[in-house]
């Protein structure tokens, strides 16, 4: 027999896999916070709060005698 043919004949023997070691609860947990904090970095950086190449608060000089 060929390298190959021996090597591809070998499955994998999966009787020692235990599965997601947290559950699907954590997992649903973490993919919604995931989901949360992007939406509100994309919020931030829509409205104009956070400049998102620097990170920081966008200060806006608003001139008063302009005001009426």
């Amino acid at each position: 027999m060929s390298y190959l043919r021996k090597l591809f004949e070998n499955q994998p023997d999966d009787s020692q896999y235990v599965g997601n070691i947290f559950g699907w609860k954590i997992s649903i947990i973490g993919a919604v916070v995931l989901v949360l904090v992007s939406a509100l970095i994309a919020y931030g950086h829509f409205t104009g709060k956070i400049d998102i190449e620097t990170g920081e608060p966008i200060h806006t000089i608003i001139d008063s005698t302009d005001l009426k």
